[in-house]
């Protein structure tokens, strides 16, 4: 779970990363709020460009989606042991 939490850190920095060189504004200051607002602008900009999601927004998915059915399943365990 934290290895894949990681990994969805690591991407959405890529993601601010990728904005900023576009020249999108990024508030540093209001990153947690503003995550899915600028995963978004990403989306959008990637599927303009390549006609398709780029490839951070899979990632993105990807890894927050296997932290949760990661975070489920310990707690399943845990009110079942």
């Amino acid at each position: 779970m934290v290895l894949s939490a990681a990994w969805g850190v690591v991407t959405l920095v890529r993601i601010y990363a990728f904005l900023q060189g576009r020249s999108q504004v990024v508030s540093f200051l209001l990153l947690r709020l503003m995550t899915f607002e600028h995963v978004g602008k990403y989306r959008r900009i990637t599927k303009a460009e390549l006609g398709r999601p780029g490839p951070l927004y899979m990632q993105f998915v990807t890894a927050w989606l296997i932290a949760l059915a990661s975070a489920i399943s310990a707690g399943v365990i845990l009110v079942l042991t």
